[in-house]
């Protein structure tokens, strides 16, 4: 099957991610809160104003996709939905700070997430498998 010099079977659980978060439709938006994030973790004053604003037992911070992490646009997106009320408080308070998210928009990456939820289930139990499967 694989006879040919340099043949390989790519990742099923990294192709199915890449098919998921390669979403023409959402770039734009992913793109908007990747910006938001990157102001967070160069402003170091709005960082340490999130972390004041959220509950004391449960303080998280936002995650940034990484283009070599499976699934993490899928996580950034969730943990920008979780934060996103202090984030955009944060936000209105700064004339430097990126656009603020709007309610459409917001709806968008809650369905988006809700088409990803299974995506990335599949996918962290494939990228977690130890065995190699052969279907004939």
């Amino acid at each position: 099957m694989f006879q040919e010099k340099n043949r390989h079977l790519p990742c099923f659980a990294h192709t199915l991610d890449l098919t998921a978060s390669d979403n023409e439709n959402m770039k734009p938006l992913i793109e908007k809160v990747k910006k938001t994030i990157t102001y967070f973790k160069q402003s170091v004053n709005a960082a340490d104003e999130l972390r004041r604003v959220q509950p004391e037992d449960k303080t998280l911070k936002l995650k940034q996709s990484l283009p070599t992490r499976w699934n993490s646009v899928f996580y950034m997106l969730e943990r920008f939905l979780m934060l996103n009320k202090y984030v955009a408080s944060i936000i209105l308070s700064d004339s430097k700070a990126p656009e603020i998210m709007t309610a459409s928009e917001l709806e968008e990456i809650k369905e988006f997430i809700q088409i990803l939820k299974p995506i990335e289930s599949v996918s962290k139990e494939l990228s977690g498998e130890k065995y190699i499967y052969h279907i004939k």
